[in-house]
């Protein structure tokens, strides 16, 4: 495993030297594809800062100092400190960041020499599948995505050796320091090792099969949520432990008396657990739709409930911004962004007039937001939004493709094929994004959906017949963005029609000719396939 050793007077007293100081020690992976600096040339400096974003130093990626184990990256003199502090290494090619290591309680005394290893990994995102709820007998899962932002691959699928999460991944989560993958597989809990590109040895066994996991800062927890309406969630206090041996855990299993829980989040510090509870909403962004409102139940890590804030409407989605403490909500009812005090238990508008606002993410004091809200210069296009929470700065808007579904009509291809079979295009009424993945630097996002097409009785003319349409279809997919150029990619992963029923034709139309109506019949067709799950971002939320 290389090694290479940082000189830093990080923290407490300035320069290398008797005085104080402290020098991290950079490990990369085991596995080459996910070691961040396997090629050290590309990298340009690595950025050191505490967890409060206070810049520490930036060291130059000089000749030769990643080559082999005695290579230094002299910082110079640095302003004192007096207290412990966690620590983030980054490295950085240009304005691309290719890995970060996250260190707890760094702290240097006078007169004394300390170390700390600074475990190197990629800023990845982990993709899982389930089931959809729509039945379809072709439905099934498909292995987990190991994505590599920065060099857009999938490393599941590399050519030699891929690093496979086995058993898949139904729900999942990285811890905060990057190392692991918590994955859910059923209801079955295990860890991925993502420095050595495989499963841990050992599982244990939940009461449920969560919907969701998530990772407290600083690893204090893993919490997983029921999705069943009994509610109930469950808390594993010593992560680390769960990493070295799964089958020793002996997590607290907490009932939420009559609530479901859907989704959750941790305060900054990782004491508290905001759990996001309310009956669950198939389409809560269909057109017309009135679900009931929601509640945050507040838990501490010893799964005592230490109170709740009631919602006015349906909320999502929440997320909590790791500088000022607020929860972020989603807040479908009242078409916004709103933020909540947990102190005052005020709730404030940051941005309204938004057609459904589904997943939010908080990166670098900018909320992420997927929306309804439709991009008019483009035909099918929705939109994601970045909101600064302050400085004044302006909403980015970035618009994505949406997805479309052809509905096949009567019609032959020509003999030679350069003309082909009709399709009638159709976008979805709504898309809603339930799962959302940012990289650390904000410059990506990852992100499920699903989207509703559903017509009722609706006429139109095509090709000078006057047609109707009545159907019902879901479609399943994952968006990837890339938030500094916009450019955007999606993946259908699976379209289950709903209605019409077997036999029925979901569009018909007719042409009266010489006073005789004839017909034409579309039938729509079902894709069978998976539903994108257990999103998760290495060093996010």
């Amino acid at each position: 495993m290389r090694r290479l050793g940082l000189c830093a007077a990080a923290l407490l007293v300035v320069g290398c030297g008797d005085r104080g100081s402290v020098t991290f020690n950079l490990k990369a992976p085991e596995n080459p594809l996910f070691n961040p600096v396997l090629q050290p040339e590309l990298v340009s400096e690595y950025d050191i800062r505490t967890a409060t974003g206070m810049v520490i130093g930036v060291a130059s990626a000089v000749q030769g100092s990643a080559q082999g184990e005695s290579g230094l990256l002299p910082l110079g003199a640095l302003m004192p400190g007096a207290s412990a502090e966690d620590v983030f290494v980054t490295a950085l090619s240009g304005g691309n960041l290719l890995g970060m290591a996250r260190i707890r309680d760094v702290v240097i005394q006078s007169g004394k020499k300390a170390a700390y290893d600074a475990e190197l990994r990629k800023p990845l995102i982990f993709v899982g599948s389930t089931l959809p709820a729509e039945i379809n007998t072709g439905n099934r899962t498909t292995s987990v995505q190991i994505l590599d932002p920065v060099a857009s691959t999938d490393l599941a699928r590399a050519s030699s050796s891929p690093p496979i999460v086995a058993g898949g991944m139904t729900a999942g989560a990285t811890s905060w320091d990057g190392r692991f993958l918590i994955v859910a597989q059923g209801t079955t809990l295990t860890a991925f090792d993502n420095g050595f590109g495989r499963n841990v040895s050992g599982s244990y066994t939940l009461p449920f099969a969560p919907s969701r996991l998530l990772v407290a800062p600083r690893d204090t927890a893993i919490v997983a949520l029921d999705p069943g309406m009994s509610g109930a969630i469950a808390i594993l206090s010593d992560v680390a432990g769960f990493a070295a041996s799964p089958g020793g855990a002996s997590p607290k299993i907490v009932n939420l008396t009559g609530a479901v829980a859907r989704t959750a989040a941790f305060s900054p510090d990782g004491t508290k657990i905001y759990v996001l509870t309310g009956g669950p909403s198939a389409d809560p962004c269909s057109p017309g739709a009135m679900p009931a409102a929601n509640a945050i139940q507040v838990f501490s890590l010893d799964g005592s409930s230490i109170g709740s804030f009631a919602l006015g409407g349906f909320a999502s989605d929440i997320a909590v911004d790791p500088q000022s403490g607020m929860i972020i909500i989603a807040d479908v009812a009242g078409k916004q962004i709103s933020t909540l005090d947990v102190a005052s238990g005020v709730t404030s508008p940051v941005l309204g007039s938004l057609t459904c606002p589904s997943a939010v993410r908080v990166v670098n004091g900018v909320i992420f937001a997927v929306t309804s809200d439709r991009d008019t210069s483009l035909p099918n296009a929705f939109v994601l939004k970045r909101i600064p929470l302050k400085g004044g700065a302006a909403v980015v808007a970035t618009a994505f493709q949406g997805p479309q579904y052809e509905i096949p009509i009567d019609s032959t291809p020509s003999p030679n094929g350069n003309i082909q079979t009709a399709t009638l295009p159709v976008r979805p009424v709504s898309i809603q994004a339930y799962e959302l993945a940012i990289t650390p630097d904000g410059s990506r996002a990852q992100f499920a959906t699903r989207a509703h097409y559903k017509e009722v009785n609706t006429k139109f003319t095509f090709s000078q017949e006057d047609c109707t349409a009545n159907f019902d279809i879901i479609e399943y997919g994952l968006y990837a963005v890339d938030l500094r150029t916009g450019n955007a990619s999606y993946a259908q992963r699976s379209k289950l029609v709903q209605s019409p029923a077997g036999g029925t034709k979901c569009v018909d139309c007719s042409i009266t000719i010489f006073g005789s109506t004839q017909h034409q019949y579309a039938d729509c067709d079902s894709v069978a396939g998976d539903r994108p799950a257990g999103l998760a971002a290495s060093f996010g939320q």
